[in-house]
């Protein structure tokens, strides 16, 4: 199993976590060991987002819930992530840090599109609904990897949106390891026909496979 290091996920950690948590490099260390020494496999249970505002502050979070399976037993393992917050910024541990190395090298204004979605995250979307997910074992950048894909619903004043993210748990590439893609687009309810071309909505289903990095289309006014 491959580990990314410990500088890496400390510096996934908000600024504010990093200052006022005791030791925190230490404990990632002691993490990576738990995890080298004694954890066989890692199996994804499901992903929560939630919004909430108060006096026109508003706050985006997210945890990841997973089950290790250990030579000891069973072990829960959340990962919990403040993906904006209107108010601290130095608060949110979301930003283009999570992506890989291989996206950060190969997308185009990453940086600007990880505030963009910041932005509609934070001021446009009232709740995520999860409705699938999908790992996979296959051949990523000419490299073997373990490849996640989470699909959600995002509920919006304006209509319903699907947010795809794809990520690279595991790869025999270091540089792979992170998040690859975000797109976000226009869904369709249940059962609803396109109203635009069947190869344009095919397109906006694959983006995130066809390019790195953050794509974002709006609704358009009637």
């Amino acid at each position: 199993m491959a580990f990314i290091s410990v500088d890496y996920i400390y510096e996934v950690f908000s600024p504010a976590i990093r200052e006022n948590t005791e030791d925190l490099y230490g404990q990632i260390q002691e993490f990576i060991r738990f995890s080298k020494e004694s954890v066989s496999e890692w199996d994804y249970v499901k992903w929560n987002g939630s919004i909430t505002r108060h006096n026109g502050v508003a706050r985006v979070t997210r945890i990841s819930r997973n089950h290790l399976n250990a030579s000891s037993g069973i072990y829960r393992c959340e990962i919990k992530e403040v993906l904006n917050d209107t108010a601290y910024e130095d608060a949110m541990g979301f930003s283009y840090i999570l992506f890989s190395l291989t996206a950060k090298r190969s997308a185009e204004g990453l940086q600007e599109k990880a505030t963009e979605l910041s932005s509609f995250l934070s001021e446009q979307v009232i709740s995520w609904e999860p409705y699938t997910w999908a790992q996979n074992a296959e051949d990523f950048n000419q490299s073997t990897a373990t490849t996640r894909e989470m699909f959600f619903y995002l509920h919006t004043d304006s209509g319903l949106y699907r947010c795809d993210i794809r990520e690279v748990l595991e790869s025999t590439n270091q540089a792979d390891v992170g998040i690859s893609s975000i797109s976000i687009f226009p869904a369709l309810y249940p059962s609803e026909r396109p109203s635009f071309e069947d190869e344009v909505y095919r397109r906006y289903c694959t983006w995130g496979r066809d390019n790195v990095g953050i794509s974002i289309v709006y609704q358009q006014d009637n």
